[in-house]
């Protein structure tokens, strides 16, 4: 590991989980495995309760499918978005500003890959290898405008995701993992 990533971590434990986790993350070709997710939206009485699959090609792309309450897919490149809706019609995500920098932060949330995450926000890491929480707190103004912080927490894998917004709005998303491809070595 570079002596710039990271920079921010102070302490060995916390340098030597981020290693671990990166280089864990590093190892996986592809995951494929099923979420809930509950958004609570400020103004809604009630969460917005979705579930759905996703699959992760390391370095290629993420593809996050709601299956309920309403079928569409998500897939996210190094190059952007597109979205497929119900009626399987392809919508791509017009390259505005930003819209790249969204799938990466997404696509590095999803796989672990943390160094690219370091560019985004300060990352503090607590726990050990087998019971693990880090907490993504926007680098940037103009991200901070929206993202309060992500809450990651799992073991082998991330089994949950927790985004907090500045608008008062929340996700919780928990992840299964039912299947994993590993590099060889």
């Amino acid at each position: 590991m570079s002596a710039n990533v990271f920079a921010d971590i102070t302490t060995p434990k916390e340098v030597a989980l981020l290693a671990e986790l990166s280089a864990r993350s590093k190892a996986i070709r592809s995951l494929q495995g099923h979420f809930v997710q509950k958004k609570n939206i400020a103004v809604l009485p009630v969460p917005l309760n979705s579930t759905g699959q996703f699959q992760f090609e390391q370095g290629k792309e993420v593809i996050w499918e709601v299956l309920t309450p309403v079928h569409n897919t998500v897939r996210l490149t190094p190059q952007g978005i597109s979205f497929k809706n119900e009626q399987n019609e392809n919508k791509a995500v017009p390259q505005q500003a930003g819209v790249d920098v969204v799938a990466k932060i997404f696509m590095g949330v999803i796989s672990g890959e943390l160094a690219s995450l370091d560019g985004y926000f300060l990352i503090q890491a607590s726990g050990d290898i087998k019971n693990w929480k880090l907490i993504l707190s926007p680098r940037s103004p103009s991200l901070a405008a929206y993202i309060q912080n992500i809450t990651l927490q799992g073991s082998e894998f991330t089994e949950q995701l927790d985004i907090a917004e500045t608008n008062g709005d929340n996700t919780h998303i928990r992840f299964t993992t039912d299947k994993v491809v590993r590099k060889a070595e």
